[in-house]
């Protein structure tokens, strides 16, 4: 092999090392060089912000506070992903500054283009910061305010918690109560049937005719109503779908202390089900085998 190879090889793999090593070896640079650690990038409280506008690429989600509701488009943001998200934004634990270079961006996927840009809205202003890359440490990752050419590692869960994708943070819980407080289930449609806790005993009358239930047949009944969600929401044509049929199904559940139970809808389709609870917006589909000790 020639001198002359060797030396492009060797200048191709000193380039390669660089490219893998210099996240690493930035950090530990910024260590060195005393690096803001505790920068407070997002100084608002959750409290005041009205509004979140997420994009990464073409993709962009609003998440818009209207009177004390959280809404993405039309339906109802998730209530615990909203306050993780707000959390994780007050929260942001910057241990270093590892950049101040604007070509350097590119590199820790900070750049409009290839990081996730999020904009915080609160008492008239706006606060935008772009999320990038994961750093070397597990649970780290770097970011910047926009309108600054720094770059930090910070350390934290919000870079798993953020995502321009709407349908991720439409409410789709259907029923959440504690198992131990659910007290009566009715069930109305092609079956139509009570199940109801009478002296620590569940029974289920249907018809008039009175059943006792084992702990075995009421407890999946009871933990699959304590935490029903859907896995994902309906499409148009599941919407329509929902809307037009006859055989629909109606599950009321009533907790302990309360007077209006929570209410769903749901009709079959296939191996799953589209159901609709009464107080939210979003058809969702839910795994048959999620609610198939019930219905």
């Amino acid at each position: 092999m020639s001198k002359k190879t060797i030396n492009i090889l060797s200048g191709i793999f000193v380039l390669l090392l660089a490219v893998f090593i210099w996240p690493t070896l930035s950090e530990f640079i910024g260590e060195r060089l005393g690096s803001n650690k505790g920068q407070s990038l997002v100084s608002v409280g959750a409290d005041v912000v009205n509004k979140v506008v997420i994009t990464q690429g073409v993709e962009t989600v609003t998440l818009e506070k209207k009177d004390t509701v959280w809404r993405v488009g039309e339906y109802e943001v998730d209530g615990e992903k909203i306050t993780s998200l707000l959390t994780g934004l007050a929260d942001i634990e910057t241990k270093q500054i590892v950049s101040r270079n604007k070509e350097n961006h590119s590199q820790y996927m900070v750049d409009e283009t290839g990081g996730l840009t999020v904009t915080i809205s609160h008492d008239g202003n706006d606060t935008t910061i772009i999320v990038g890359k994961s750093g070397s440490a597990a649970g780290t990752y770097y970011i910047r305010k926009k309108d600054s050419d720094d770059v930090y590692l910070a350390e934290g869960a919000l870079r798993n918690e953020i995502t321009a994708t709407d349908r991720v943070w439409i409410d789709k819980t259907l029923v959440k109560a504690e198992k131990d407080k659910i007290v009566k289930v009715e069930v109305t449609g092609a079956q139509t049937f009570t199940l109801e806790k009478k002296d620590s005993t569940w029974k289920r009358n249907e018809k008039g005719s009175e059943t006792e239930l084992t702990s075995d047949q009421a407890d999946p009944i009871l933990a699959s109503l304590s935490s029903l969600s859907g896995y994902d929401i309906g499409t148009d044509d599941e919407k329509k779908t929902f809307d037009s049929a006859k055989q629909k199904i109606t599950v009321r559940v009533f907790t302990e202390g309360t007077d209006t139970p929570q209410e769903f809808t749901a009709v079959k389709i296939e191996q799953d089900y589209l159901a609709k609870r009464t107080d939210r917006t979003a058809i969702v589909k839910i795994s048959a085998t999620s609610v198939d000790s019930l219905l």
